[in-house]
């Protein structure tokens, strides 16, 4: 039943599709191994984004197309070329960046292609005062990017977890019966078995003295010890009884 479960969730979570991200294109005064150190940056955040399967990177690339393929990677800058490079690799999305310098100010453009609709998914762009702000870009723009791609899905992550069912709202636990409400509850019980034996000895007592010919005298003591031991259980039962009933209900 359990392995039945899984399967069903396995089938009905939806499937994390895979990225391949062109090595990022350095232009007009920004040097390689720049672009490289930020090209990283960027496939480590598509990989840790929860979003994405497989994230190819430029390396990769160059293992999977052959020569003449790679020639048209380093020119590709439209639209219909590059979804030509994802059909090649087998990707649905092609992740796409280029870095330029101008003035003092550096600015990173990114844009995302569907493969299968040769079409923009997403695109934007960030400008950095300095180098130190560049290190920064990479998180933000991926953080666009898979809001775009993956807008109306859970922003934790596209291959969704099994939900939890929901309830009408969290279940408040009981409220223990404290032990002085059964304290109470157990002498007013002990109290009224007393006073109810006090009760009937006391009745008795009476009944055998009256029953007694004369002279009573004789019997006057005896009459007497077992009233007053009678009366002492009747007497303390009621008592015990009262002390338990009031602490059974002013117990919470």
């Amino acid at each position: 039943m359990a392995f039945l479960f899984a399967s069903l969730v396995l089938a009905a979570a939806p499937e994390t599709p895979d990225l391949a991200m062109m090595d990022m294109k350095a232009v007009h005064g920004v040097e390689d191994s720049l672009a490289a150190v930020l090209n990283e940056s960027f496939l480590v955040a598509l990989k840790n984004s929860g979003k994405l399967g497989s994230v190819i990177g430029g390396s990769d690339l160059r293992a999977m197309l052959d020569l003449e393929q790679q020639k048209q990677a380093l020119g590709c800058g439209d639209d219909g070329c590059l979804a030509e490079l994802g059909g090649a690799l087998g990707v649905p999305y092609l992740f796409y960046t280029s870095l330029a310098k101008v003035g003092s100010k550096y600015i990173m453009h990114y844009k995302v292609m569907a493969v299968d609709d040769a079409k923009v998914v997403a695109r934007g762009m960030k400008v950095a005062k300095s180098e130190d702000e560049l290190l920064e870009i990479p998180q933000l723009l991926v953080d666009e990017a898979m809001g775009s791609m993956f807008k109306g899905l859970p922003k934790a992550s596209a291959s969704a977890q099994p939900e939890t069912p929901k309830t009408a709202g969290p279940l408040k636990p009981s409220k223990p019966i404290k032990w002085s409400r059964w304290a109470g509850v157990g002498l007013s019980l002990a109290g009224a078995g007393t006073a109810f034996v006090g009760r009937g000895q006391f009745d008795d007592a009476k009944q055998e003295f009256r029953a007694v010919s004369e002279p009573r005298t004789h019997h006057f003591a005896t009459y007497n010890e077992a009233s007053k031991s009678a009366n002492v259980l009747w007497l303390g039962g009621l008592g015990v009884t009262l002390v338990g009933v009031g602490l059974a209900v002013v117990s919470p």
